[in-house]
């Protein structure tokens, strides 16, 4: 039968009891005294009797799983041992750290064990800090004693295959032993360092390799009907405001939106065949899709009318804007998301490309309405130009100045128009206040590098 005792304590007190056990004395090296650790998988029947405790010790474990492999820590040698301490170092973003086993153990109701809160290692790791100490002593007696064992979860991972759980790749823990304590013959507790040695164990037999599901087929979420005949476009690609593609996993998600890659067909985005305008007629659009998991090819397909508009009137324009309407001084009209649709005297619809854009100055701060002209009809839309970000007063630097006008703005002592605003958000966050003005001034310290 497994037996467990856990005491969860503070990374301080574990240095509190440690150092309240192990005073501090001269250091003896002894060789007969010292840490082995290795690798111990249980049995499915010894995984079977910790599975019940799994809920008190973790909460909400639907999204974990045990990482059936258990760490085996061990004092070999001869003496009276009366105390140890080391470290676990793993990977802390999808691993989460459980309880500690006793099983064969040394430690009886003669020990204590103190297991520190995960704490912060170096890089994306965690570590935890575990001691030992008993009440007197433990006799040693043989090689590689049993101590303690660890147990580990594992997230797992939302986006499996098939509704079947696949889990992040290999785990490599690294176990660091720092001190063993040990009475010496005049009855003295010495210590001995145990040096930089530190072993690493990896898990990556016991967890299958992270593999999201596929996707599978392609979903057309938003397509285009009918276009007019425009002699100038023979090789007229579908606009991304006009095209929305989303996609449906194997295991039956869906996304709600894939990358679109207008140079080609890439992994994991989207392209669209060219068709002509220049004649009435179906087109036959292709969209196709190289899945990044499974490598395989995805097509999907629709139908667009061609519509000869010759000898129509039109009565009015529709015109949906660019997804984009800050654009930034010196650059060009940003038309991505832009659609302009003719309706005509005959009740009938078209999106149209032959129109002609007007009312832009690229050069000019604030807003501007943009006109978009068909056959003698009309339709509008605003636009902001805006200063280079952090660049206020659009002097082609960024200083002291700015920073004022931010905070003047923020004060509520200036009501600059709506481009200029957008240009004090420094820090991206949708607010204009005094870290943006921060975000200023330590670029002009030159105290950070990048605005």
């Amino acid at each position: 039968m497994l037996r467990r005792f856990k005491c969860v304590l503070s990374a301080a007190l574990v240095a509190v009891l440690l150092f309240t056990l192990f005073p501090l004395a001269s250091f003896a090296a002894d060789p007969s005294i010292k840490f082995s650790v290795t690798k111990y998988t249980l049995t499915p029947e010894e995984l079977e009797e910790i599975e019940p405790d799994k809920e008190e010790d973790v909460g909400n474990y639907a999204d974990l799983y045990p990482v059936p492999l258990i760490v085996r820590v061990a004092v070999g040698g001869s003496g009276k041992l009366v105390g140890a301490d080391f470290y676990v170092s793993y990977e802390g973003d999808k691993l989460q750290y459980s309880r500690t086993i006793n099983y064969d153990s040394i430690i009886d109701d003669t020990a204590n064990m103190a297991v520190s809160d995960p704490q912060t290692d170096t890089g994306n790791r965690k570590k935890i800090n575990i001691s030992f100490f008993f009440s007197e002593h433990y006799a040693l007696k043989s090689q590689g004693e049993s101590i303690i064992y660890l147990m580990f979860y594992v997230k797992k991972n939302p986006n499996s295959a098939n509704k079947k759980y696949f889990f992040y790749g290999n785990m490599d823990f690294k176990l660091i032993p720092e001190n063993v304590g040990y009475l010496d013959n005049n009855g003295n507790v010495q210590i001995v360092g145990q040096g930089s040695n530190f072993i690493n164990v990896n898990v990556a037999n016991n967890i299958l390799t992270d593999t999201p599901a596929p996707v599978k087929s392609l979903e057309i979420k938003k397509k285009p009907s009918t276009y007019a005949v425009n002699k100038a476009a023979p090789n007229f690609v579908i606009p991304n405001g006009d095209l929305e593609v989303g996609g449906i996993k194997a295991d039956g998600t869906k996304v709600n939106r894939l990358s679109r890659d207008d140079r080609g067909l890439s992994s994991g985005a989207y392209s669209v065949n060219k068709i002509s305008l220049t004649t009435p007629g179906i087109r036959t659009v292709t969209i196709t899709y190289k899945d990044n998991i499974s490598g395989e090819t995805i097509t999907a397909k629709f139908n667009v009318n061609v519509v000869d508009t010759a000898g129509k009137t039109v009565s009015s324009l529709t015109v949906t804007p660019p997804t984009n309407l800050y654009n930034t001084v010196g650059n060009p009209l940003d038309t991505e998301g832009l659609k302009v649709v003719a309706n005509y005297t005959d009740k009938t619809t078209a999106t149209i490309t032959n129109y002609t854009i007007s009312g832009y100055n690229k050069d000019k701060i604030g807003e501007q309405t943009i006109t978009i002209s068909l056959s003698g009809k009309t339709a509008t839309f605003k636009v902001y130009v805006c200063p280079n970000r952090g660049d206020i007063d659009n002097s082609g630097k960024i200083d002291a100045g700015d920073a004022r006008l931010v905070l003047r703005y923020a004060a509520k002592l200036d009501k600059p128009n709506e481009a200029v605003i957008k240009a004090m958000d420094c820090d991206k966050d949708g607010k204009v206040n005094a870290s943006d003005a921060r975000k200023i001034l330590r670029y002009v310290a030159k105290l950070d590098k990048t605005f």
